[in-house]
């Protein structure tokens, strides 16, 4: 609660352990990102107006990772959110923030791909291959390999 009152931007994942990932690499680095967790059960329109009403910033990130299915339940809050939020953006990972968040150069990696989000509309929603989705490049460095 405390990064979304300085201004972060809320992160949904679907795991508690990513949500954590992602707050503990915000408070080591710049503060842009809490993480949120939605635990498989989906997101609501009232959860969203409730997030809403916590969040300083006019932004929210989604990070869709793991197989197919929950990568389309993932995307499928995008929709929501963006009746709540000016900006609504996506990023897809081939690996889940709480494995990249633990390799080496994992935090600074992770905090880059946060920062280059897409838009909601370049995603496919609902139809999308894992695969159209993933854009994130394995960063360099040991510490990487899983």
């Amino acid at each position: 609660m405390d990064l979304l009152r300085g201004g972060a931007a809320p992160v949904i994942v679907d795991d508690p352990i990513d949500a954590i990932a992602i707050s503990n690499v915000s408070r080591k680095l710049d503060g842009r990102w809490a993480g949120v967790p939605v635990c498989s059960d989906g997101l609501s329109t009232a959860q969203v107006r409730m997030l809403r009403k916590f969040s300083l910033g006019e932004t929210a990130l989604v990070i869709a990772s793991g197989d197919d299915h929950r990568r389309k339940l993932t995307t499928g809050y995008l929709l929501d959110l963006a009746r709540y939020y000016p900006q609504v953006l996506a990023v897809s990972l081939s690996h889940s923030p709480s494995v990249i968040a633990a390799a080496e150069s994992g935090p600074e990696h992770l905090n880059a791909v946060m920062s280059t989000p897409r838009p909601i509309m370049t995603y496919r929603l609902g139809g999308a291959a894992a695969a159209d989705l993933i854009h994130d490049p394995e960063p360099p460095g040991r510490g990487w390999e899983l």
